[in-house]
């Protein structure tokens, strides 16, 4: 009698199954998070898991995420598709093509997955929690969204938590910055590594 051989299968490297207990405590987060975004009038967004490569190449080309991390290639009808590697670039495209009423105040929560080299603790799927809010020039609801984020730790039952704001001011500001940075960078560029060299020429 001959035994038939089993194949036995794996999660992908860099993949993982999340069982339980586990699978209990990210629902419990998420529940937290859905509680705190419509109570400052959030609603929920749920983009596609798959976007037109494009869409991510606008949110830089010169990135790690874009140039190495992220899952894509060409489907049967010949278009260049990826894999989210996050959620924003999926968000934005979502306003731009439906046109809704501003202000857009939307959270999302789901999976994405970046290439990159698996650690422990880090996996190529991770999940992603976030809110945006688009279409008008309000400092008010960056305030707003800092304000959710701090209740939202608290709400998880953090205690050690510091909040540091900052901004780099104006566009013109930003310039600026960018500038000051590249030039602090080519002054010691061969102490960095190729990989952040070919970052610096691109995207300092």
């Amino acid at each position: 009698m001959t035994e038939t051989r089993r194949e036995q299968f794996q999660a992908l490297r860099g993949m993982r199954d999340i069982l339980p207990p586990e699978s209990a405590r990210r629902r419990e987060l998420t529940k937290q998070f859905v509680s705190q975004c419509e109570l400052a009038g959030y609603h929920e967004v749920v983009p596609p898991l798959l976007e037109d490569l494009g869409v991510f190449l606008r949110v830089g080309e010169a990135t790690d995420v874009v140039t190495k991390e992220m899952y894509d290639f060409v489907d049967k009808d010949q278009t260049r598709i990826a894999l989210r590697p996050e959620m924003t670039a999926g968000v934005v495209r979502a306003f731009v093509q439906h046109r809704p009423v501003l202000p857009w105040k939307v959270w999302y929560a789901g999976t994405n997955f970046r290439h990159e080299r698996p650690q422990k603790g880090r996996y190529r799927m991770f999940d992603q929690l976030g809110v945006e809010a688009l279409g008008v020039d309000d400092a008010d609801l960056d305030v707003e969204i800092i304000s959710l984020a701090s209740r939202f730790f608290a709400s998880l039952g953090l205690r050690q938590v510091t909040l540091l704001i900052n901004s780099l001011g104006e566009h013109e500001d930003r310039e600026q910055y960018t500038e000051a940075v590249r030039l602090y960078l080519l002054a010691h560029q061969y102490e960095l590594s190729e990989a952040s060299q070919v970052t610096l020429e691109r995207n300092p």
